[in-house]
């Protein structure tokens, strides 16, 4: 299993996964790209999973699919360390 899916799979609020990956790739690309980046993704279905996302994602953007991975776990990692404090 990858780093990506080991650490995102502590999210086990699907809900909150979603938001996340769905703000993360907002903030990347803005309201629009974002949008079509999730219908090309596979739709929403494809957020709630940590293990397809990856895929998805790496399939889209290749070497790129890092950076968007790495954005992905800052974000939802920061409320977390935020609340440990």
């Amino acid at each position: 299993m990858s780093d990506f899916v080991e650490r995102a799979i502590k999210f086990t609020d699907k809900d909150e996964f979603e938001k996340s990956v769905t703000g993360s790739l907002k903030d990347l690309f803005g309201e629009p790209t974002a949008s079509s980046i999730i219908y090309h993704l596979g739709g929403s279905s494809v957020l709630r999973d940590p293990k397809s996302l990856k895929a998805q994602i790496e399939a889209i953007f290749g070497i790129g699919a890092n950076i968007i991975l790495a954005q992905i776990i800052r974000d939802l990692e920061a409320p977390y360390k935020t609340r440990r404090s």
